[in-house]
């Protein structure tokens, strides 16, 4: 009987280790996850690179970028109202050397899916 209670006490000590092993261990997690709370983990990312070429009329080939009659079609509005959103800073015109003016298709299909929202359109791509 005494050997039985022995190895139980034995067993018991073994386990209460273990118990301590992972308290130190949650003990250091939980420091860790403490030092990102403290500092925002949006600080630690390394911030994202610009692009070389920001400017729209460069990234685009002449044949990709779009006329006005193009994008009035696309919107389905009228070429006044495409000047209302250069006003408002809400599309880029490009004028080509040699006349006329291109538009890039990112902005226009952004401009795109917000006024068809607020028209209560829906998106149809």
């Amino acid at each position: 009987m005494k050997k039985v209670l022995l190895r139980i006490v034995a067993g018991l000590e073994m386990y209460l280790e273990q118990i301590r092993e992972f308290n130190a261990n949650f003990k250091k997690l939980v420091n860790y996850m403490a030092f990102f709370v403290e500092e925002p983990l949006a600080d630690k990312l390394p911030k994202p690179t610009p692009e070389p070429d920001s400017n729209p009329e460069e990234r685009y080939l002449e044949s990709e970028m779009l006329t006005i009659k193009m994008v009035c079609s696309i919107l389905k509005v009228s070429r006044s109202k495409l000047y209302d959103f250069k006003e408002k800073g809400e599309l880029t015109f490009f004028e080509r050397p040699g006349g006329g003016i291109r538009l890039c298709p990112e902005e226009v299909e952004r401009l795109r899916y917000c006024y068809s929202r607020t028209q209560g359109e829906g998106v149809s791509i």
